[in-house]
């Protein structure tokens, strides 16, 4: 805070609760895996939405932000490592979700997030960012209602630097900042 940082993710709807009270006026980002049953605490309250794995997620971000009459920024999370520890959508299901949340009025999909497998080669890291970025600009490149690629998400602690290199523009640092949670 006191170097002037103003954009802070988490991960845990019931932590970001209170950090959201206790810190007010930061840009907050939702990072973690986002349960339906926790959308309408996280809904208008962070201005992006990182882990976005599903349809009916989704779908349900939209209800809420209806009902409270704005529009909700999110990102569509991809699992391209196959890991079954990891959430996210197979790159198999994104053409679905494509055509889906163009019908949707109250988000706007800004980007798409990935997580890399920890401890994963450098070779690896390079493969799994390049294709998620390929993704990427291939879905910018492209007329989608509601869909803008603004935001390329990937990259944590232990493999931002890979991440950067590939194109990410948000990464997730959290651990090399704070430590490891309890």
């Amino acid at each position: 805070i006191e170097s002037g940082l103003d954009n802070y993710g988490e991960n845990r709807a019931q932590d970001f609760l209170k950090k959201q009270i206790a810190l007010p006026g930061f840009k907050w980002h939702f990072i973690g895996h986002l349960q339906t049953n926790k959308v309408k605490l996280i809904v208008n309250k962070v201005c992006l939405i990182h882990g976005v794995d599903s349809l009916d997620l989704a779908k349900q971000i939209d209800t809420q932000a209806k009902e409270l009459g704005i529009t909700q920024k999110i990102l569509i999370q991809l699992n391209l490592s196959g890991e079954v520890s990891k959430f996210g959508m197979p790159q198999t299901q994104l053409p679905h979700m494509l055509e889906g949340v163009q019908d949707l009025h109250n988000i706007r999909v800004c980007g798409l997030m990935t997580m890399a497998p920890f401890g994963a080669s450098e070779a690896t890291l390079k493969n799994l960012f390049e294709k998620c970025n390929n993704l990427f600009i291939d879905i910018r490149g492209k007329k989608y209602h509601n869909i803008v690629m603004e935001s390329l998400s990937m990259g944590m602690t232990s493999d931002f630097e890979a991440a950067i290199e590939c194109g990410a523009n948000i990464v997730r640092v959290g651990t090399g900042i704070f430590g490891n949670r309890n």
